[in-house]
């Protein structure tokens, strides 16, 4: 099994770089550094605003659940 694995880690690797000599190869490693980049600006940029958002959303779920629990939910009954 191992040696299966290790047969097609090896064929892989021969794999990319026989395509990284050619432009597709070239294209394919500027296509994976533009979406690193990406991923890093939207972790630095967009996550920090989106903090923000999800506690808001949690308190309004939160508040709406208080709602719900107390008159769906209730703890006495009502005295007959």
């Amino acid at each position: 099994m191992n040696v299966e694995i290790i047969k097609a880690l090896l064929g892989l690797k021969a794999f990319i770089g026989e395509n990284l000599n050619n432009d597709k190869g070239q294209f394919a490693v500027d296509m994976v550094i533009g979406i690193v980049v990406s991923i890093v600006l939207a972790a630095v940029i967009v996550m920090p605003s989106m903090e923000t958002l999800v506690e808001d959303m949690v308190g309004a779920l939160s508040g709406w659940w208080n709602t719900i629990e107390s008159t769906v939910f209730k703890t006495s009954m009502p005295v007959t």
